[in-house]
């Protein structure tokens, strides 16, 4: 025998290898953890857009707003229940097709439009005009 026992315990080299392992899992799981989040946002503000954009069809089609294009839009009126109505804008594009009485109406609505990722969503749906005959 050599008289000499062998060490217990960990070397400083062990140490911090395992510290550089814990704190670039931390660093990844972090990013993972980030980038849910922001997907989270984006998918509601998506939801939140197609809301928008339904319950502005059902008042063009019902007649309380009328039926014609418009561009930039705002929220900001019908602020109830909506968090941050100045971020959203809204476009109308009522485009006549080949029939007469057959318009495409496309509804188009923007969050954050100066951001890297905005959110927008637009709904189409053909909408028939009764002719003024028919409504007579």
């Amino acid at each position: 025998m050599n008289g000499l026992s062998p060490r217990r315990g960990f070397t400083l080299f062990e140490v911090l290898l395992a510290l550089a392992i814990a704190g670039s899992a931390m660093a990844v799981i972090a990013q993972v953890v980030w980038s849910g989040m922001d997907n989270a946002r984006i998918t509601q503000d998506l939801v939140q857009a197609e809301l928008l954009a339904q319950s502005l069809m059902a008042e063009l089609l019902s007649g309380i707003r009328p039926l014609e294009s418009s561009d930039n839009g705002s929220f900001e009126e019908e602020a109830d229940g909506l968090d941050e109505p100045e971020r959203w804008t809204y476009s109308v594009v009522v485009t006549p097709l080949e029939s007469e009485s057959l318009v495409s109406v496309v509804v188009t609505v923007r969050a954050d439009p100066d951001k890297p990722r905005p959110v927008e969503y637009s709904l189409c749906q053909w909408v028939l005009i009764p002719s003024t005959e028919e409504a007579e």
